[in-house]
């Protein structure tokens, strides 16, 4: 089209004739342009609607070119996009104003609420001391009482004298000359001492009257004071109750206008988005009118195309272009002899061709700006429909969500008031007063080590679900008992780890408590339990239950195991750090923390109703398997525990018994006596070990195999291996136990192994050194242990 354009310039300055006029053909008078819309007065209407406010509509200017057509339309729709940011600015603001309202009366209520409890408070005083003044009265009649019956004592007394006096002159007449005398002094004793008694009982009655009525007067004077203040308070209640009425009012109404308010800008809004809406639809009109036009237009377009045979732009130049070879071939006929008709006729013709290449383009332009405007008036007129679906949504969420507060209010007010007075520790509180843990029982005062082991073992073996358990194990088990609080069994499952710590507790008449891990525990509050602000509760865990039963009578005195099973689901370190760090203080340090504040509510074991102690009878046991659902146990655990890996088969049998013992319980204090007693018989035995590991294995364990070991081992080991001596075991069994389940354990899949180095522990260990130690057992678990990594290195050198 561009083209055509600059072409049919071309001609009319070189004066050229038209195709029309050489065919010698007038074509038919071009029709009129439809009416523009006035999008001037659109631009103004959008404006109105925009701002809100009625103004008149300003006067268009009488041409607008496309470009300032298609800005006007870009501003209509910019100020449509502000009115719909502040009506989503409004809607926002009214629901910020709607939260400070039901804020502000949540606080009313509150204030409502405590001003009734005052109320409650203040009638409960006024009865107590409408109660108290009862009692008063009561004495004051009591007192009157007393002494009507002093009186009516003191009359019944002087009317038994007179009695007493007739018979004795009426019987006796003959004796009353003889007696003269005497009777007289008689009666005047007599006289003396009813004068004295009732002189006594008138001064005593006298005191307590005046002692009574100081009482009574000083507490009618409290009454009355108390009443005064009581009144005081009761003024000033119910001045603020008529405050809290009015302060109530002026929200109700502050709500009514900002709800009337707010409906009053809601329905402005709208209506001015009806106003929007309807100058949208007129402007739609318009536009579609005018496509209509545009169409007749290019019907009567394709009319004149036709009138070219439906000729293509290419062949259409191409025949403009002979034309116009014509056109200057009779040109310069013409002007050999010239003509005035045909040179004006062909001017004109030249002009109308001009004219409807103009007029196409622009028509062309128009119904392209005008399917434009079209699109993006649907577009605002579904904006606003979905603006007005969200405002109903939002209007209707917020009743919901006022609806849901307040029915979250009313809960919470029921539980606080379901949970006053009672104790967050329930279970705990029911052990207090459970029969079945109250009392103590008697325990074996004697223990001997060596039966103890071998009546776990037959234990074991005896119970519903037998299990078979090595008497070397159970030694490990005692002496870890002796030198620390944790043990950690590990194995493959199914070697009966967890039954372990069961059956021992089974043949000593203790007690154990299983408490399962859990593959999200990262906080001590996960083991131990949390309180629960709103239910005024302590989520009491199994581990808080076994500690807290410990300590009950029923168990004080005897051993209680606190059985973890699958420790390791989760870093041990971290849900178990607050342990580790008490097994390493001083006994009156380990208290654990439970509540934030003193309650008077508390459990008895509990101080300030808030801090359990742990019991010095309890032994924590944690099972470990170690597959990839698990993790590794950090060196500080591994250092502060007894490591015991149970074998995948069990002892073929049980070494038969001769004889057991006592059945009754073993208490703590006889447990720790033995292990005393045993240290200080065998302590010879472990200085002999401790000097091996010093002179023969520290250094070369360090140079071959980078491992090292602090002051815990040996203190450790002094209290370890003795109770293994004394309990049917040997030193060397017991020290090949620390070496590979404490040193030797570190270097387990290391890649850093190398065979050579193996070779060199293996040979100390079964050297002259160990055999001047231990003669009769070698060491046995550790050679395996570094047999096994020698052979996994040679695997995989292969």
């Amino acid at each position: 089209m561009g083209k055509n354009k600059i072409r049919a310039n071309e001609q009319r300055r070189n004066g050229a004739p038209s195709p029309a006029a050489v065919s010698g053909a007038r074509p038919p008078a071009p029709t009129a342009a439809p009416a523009r819309p006035d999008l001037a007065a659109v631009h103004a209407r959008a404006l109105e609607a925009g701002n809100g406010l009625p103004t008149p509509p300003r006067p268009a200017p009488p041409d607008l070119t496309p470009e300032a057509q298609w800005k006007l339309v870009d501003e209509a729709e910019q100020l449509f996009l502000g009115a719909a940011k502040r009506h989503n600015d409004a809607v926002h603001a009214l629901e910020e104003q709607q939260k400070a309202m039901a804020s502000r009366a949540a606080e009313l209520d509150e204030r409502e609420r405590v001003a009734k409890d005052q109320t409650a408070t203040a009638v409960q005083r006024d009865r107590a001391l409408g109660e108290q003044a009862a009692r008063l009265a009561a004495l004051e009649r009591g007192l009157n009482a007393r002494e009507e019956l002093v009186r009516g004592l003191e009359a019944e007394a002087e009317a038994g004298f007179s009695r007493r006096h007739a018979e004795l002159t009426s019987g006796l007449g003959e004796q009353v000359r003889l007696l003269g005398e005497q009777h007289a002094a008689l009666q005047r004793r007599l006289a003396e001492s009813a004068a004295d008694q009732v002189q006594a009982s008138e001064e005593v009655w006298s005191a307590a009257r005046e002692a009574a009525e100081r009482v009574i007067d000083a507490e009618r004077a409290a009454l009355v004071e108390e009443r005064e203040q009581l009144a005081a308070e009761r003024a000033s209640l119910q001045r603020g109750q008529q405050e809290l009425r009015w302060e109530r009012a002026d929200v109700v109404e502050e709500r009514s206008l900002l709800s009337a308010r707010a409906d009053a800008l809601a329905a402005h809004q709208i209506a001015a988005r009806d106003g929007e809406i309807a100058v949208l639809r007129t402007q739609l009109e318009e536009i579609t009118r005018q496509r209509d036009a545009h169409h007749v237009e290019l019907v009567q377009h394709e009319a004149r195309s036709r009138r070219f045979g439906h000729r293509t732009e290419a062949e259409v130049e191409r025949l403009l272009e002979e034309q116009r070879l014509e056109i200057v071939r009779l040109e310069a006929e013409i002007a050999v002899r010239p003509a005035r008709d045909l040179v004006a006729e062909a001017e004109a013709l030249r002009a109308q061709r001009d004219t409807l290449h103009v007029d196409l383009g622009r028509v062309r332009h128009e119904a392209e700006v005008l399917r434009i405007s079209l699109m993006r008036a649907e577009t605002g007129v579904a904006e606003l429909e979905a603006l007005r679906d969200q405002r109903d949504s939002y209007r209707k969420s917020n009743e919901l969500l006022q609806a849901s507060n307040e029915q979250l209010r009313r809960d919470i007010d029921q539980r606080v008031r379901s949970q006053d007075g009672s104790s967050p520790f329930p279970a705990c509180a029911a052990m207090d007063v459970d029969p079945l843990l109250s009392g103590r029982r008697p325990v074996s005062s004697d223990v001997r080590l060596g039966e103890l082991v071998e009546r776990i073992c037959r234990s074991a073996a005896s119970a519903s679900k037998p299990l078979r358990y090595a008497e070397e194990d159970v030694r490990a088990f005692i002496g870890g008992m002796a030198f620390g609080r944790l043990a950690l069994l590990q194995g493959p499952s199914g070697t009966g780890k967890t039954s372990l710590p069961f059956a021992v507790a089974d043949a000593l008449g203790a007690h154990a408590a299983l408490v399962p891990a859990e593959a999200g525990w990262h906080d001590p509050a996960d083991l131990i339990g949390h309180y629960n602000q709103f239910d005024r509760r302590f989520d009491e865990r199994p581990f808080l239950q076994a500690l807290y039963r410990a300590g009950t009578g029923h168990y004080q005195d005897v051993p209680v195991f606190v059985v973890i099973d699958e420790m390791n689901l989760s870093h041990p370190e971290q849900y178990f750090s607050q342990v580790l760090s008490m097994l390493e203080a001083p006994e009156r340090e380990r208290w654990f923390d439970l509540l934030p504040m003193k309650v008077t509510t508390g459990p008895q074991q509990l101080r300030d109703g808030r801090s359990l102690q742990l019991p010095g009878n309890v032994w924590f046991v944690g099972t470990a398997n170690h597959d990839e659902t698990t993790k590794d146990f950090a060196d500080k655990t591994y250092d502060r525990a007894q490591v015991i890996e149970l074998p995948l088969r069990p002892p073929d049998s049980v070494a038969k018994v001769s004889r057991i013992g006592q059945e009754e319980p073993v208490g703590v204090e006889a447990l720790g006596t033995a292990f005393r007693s045993a240290m200080r018989r065998h302590e010879k035995e472990a200085e002999r070990a401790l000097r091996l590991l010093e002179d023969h294995l520290r250094e070369p364990l360090h140079r071959h195999l980078g491992v090292s070991w602090t002051n815990r081992l040996p203190a450790q080991a002094r209290a370890y291996i003795p109770v293994v001596i004394e309990a049917g075991g040997s030193v060397g069994e017991a020290l090949d136990h620390l070496i590979a389940m404490r040193l030797l354990r570190k270097i387990r899949g290391r890649h850093a192994n190398r065979v050579q180095d193996l070779q060199v522990i293996s040979g100390l260990l079964g050297g002259k050194a160990w055999e001047g130690l231990s003669p009769k057992r070698g060491a046995v678990r550790s050679l395996a242990l570094l047999k096994g990594e020698s052979d996994r290195i040679s695997r995989e050198q292969e």
